[in-house]
């Protein structure tokens, strides 16, 4: 019996090591993968929509984009005393949670930006107006990306190539002006890349006016607290680039009119997050998370189709009426609703508490 078991395993060894001459090839055929994926236009052209689900995750779908900017200024205030509370308060730690998923999440998007950086001279392209293409919208996303990140944390580590796990342990913490530095220096490779129309079928996707226009917000905020760069002359070239692009911005007619459903990818939007109505998942969260818990779930202009959360953000007169105070000022009728139905069926009319 011993004997028959030796025999047995020395024959498995010999199989597992005599009978293989060439390295053993540990990418799977029957999923995709990293070595696998990345050579043709078709990999690139999958890959770039993953890196804009990850900018759209990280500014409309996860809360944290909504937790660490609006939640948190001084044109709001929270009353749940979850993370919402904790941030509005700045009375958040290392243990709240919505630090670790922004922090995550964002530099997840930045390492899919990095595969088709670092890997798109070597694919092969039908078109190689499409490869020109992805890589500037490549360097776009990741430029928003640490726009966001700057704005969150400051200082953060630059990662501009795929990393190992003993790779990453070295990466040290930039400063703040060496993150801005980056950031405009992707968006300006982006703007020598992209093209200059939207893609009809895919209208949200980057542009050189998108390009130009986050460009010019990169250089306001820079020039603000707490560089203090004075980058205001170069603001104004970009933004004043964006509102004069013939062709391919303009504004709609009236404020109301941004806000109907023929309108959307027209004109007036150089940039949009796209969702989906009807998708799970796809759909935009904002509506609901911003309308009163109480609000009645439905489709008149009371209403709001999923109804409200616990989570909605505060506003007061004083705030408003400093932001809408030019007379005539058509945005305050658009942007914030004053009445609405709630469950019980009473309307509320004398609070205010909806973006």
């Amino acid at each position: 019996m011993k004997k028959s078991l030796l025999y047995i395993l020395s024959l498995l060894l010999l199989v597992a090591t005599g009978g293989c001459s060439d390295k053993l090839d540990l990418s799977p055929i029957s999923n995709k993968n990293i070595e696998g994926f990345y050579k043709t236009q078709s990999h690139f052209e999958q890959a770039i929509i993953g890196c804009y689900h990850g900018l759209r995750n990280a500014n409309l779908k996860s809360n944290f984009s909504y937790q660490l900017t609006e939640c948190r200024s001084d044109n709001a205030w929270q009353q749940v005393d979850y993370d919402d509370g904790m941030i509005s308060r700045f009375t958040e730690n290392a243990a709240t949670p919505v630090i670790n998923t922004a922090w995550a999440d964002l530099y997840n998007t930045v390492m899919r930006c990095n595969y088709i950086l670092t890997r798109i001279q070597d694919g092969t392209f039908d078109d190689e107006s499409v490869r020109k293409q992805i890589e500037g919208e490549a360097r776009f996303v990741r430029a928003l990306i640490y726009f966001d990140l700057v704005r969150y944390f400051r200082g953060v580590p630059i990662v501009e190539k795929p990393l190992t796990i003993s790779e990453a342990y070295s990466v040290t913490r930039a400063t703040e002006e060496e993150v801005y530095d980056f950031i405009i220096s992707d968006l300006k490779a982006a703007i020598s890349l992209l093209p200059d129309i939207k893609p009809r079928e895919l209208p949200n996707r980057a542009t050189v006016l998108a390009a130009k226009g986050f460009l010019g917000k990169v250089y306001v905020f820079q020039s603000g607290y707490p560089l203090n760069k004075n980058n205001w002359e170069s603001a104004k070239n970009e933004l004043e680039a964006v509102v004069n692009g013939i062709g391919q911005a303009g504004f709609l007619p009236t404020y109301e009119s941004i806000f109907l459903y023929e309108n959307e990818n027209k004109d007036q939007s150089v940039f949009s997050l796209g969702c989906q109505t009807n998708a799970q998942g796809e759909g935009n969260p904002y509506p609901t998370r911003n309308a009163p818990n109480g609000i009645t779930p439905g489709e008149t202009e009371l209403t709001v189709p999923f109804g409200g959360s616990p989570w909605q953000l505060f506003f007061d007169d004083e705030i408003l009426d400093d932001i809408f105070s030019e007379e005539g000022d058509e945005r305050r009728v658009y942007s914030i609703q004053t009445e609405w139905e709630e469950k019980s069926g009473s309307i509320i009319t004398n609070k205010i508490n909806r973006l």
